[in-house]
């Protein structure tokens, strides 16, 4: 796996976690606590690794990931 791959990986997951604990926190701001600048490229990146936005993720808190676990 290359480094970014990897990071990308480590990024989406906590994002994840941001996201179940405060669905209401502004996207930028999560964007920017895990390392993104820009908001609208978080977005993509983390819909291409999860299949789902970042908003919708945090308005069902994760739950149909949950349940395909």
């Amino acid at each position: 796996m290359c480094p970014c791959k990897y990071l990308t990986g480590v990024r989406t997951e906590v994002t994840k976690r941001l996201l179940r604990a405060q669905p209401a926190a502004m996207l930028k701001d999560v964007a920017q606590q895990v390392g993104f600048s820009d908001p609208l490229y978080f977005s993509r990146v983390f819909r291409e690794t999860t299949g789902v936005s970042p908003s919708l993720f945090a308005k069902n808190r994760g739950q149909q990931e949950d349940s395909e676990s």
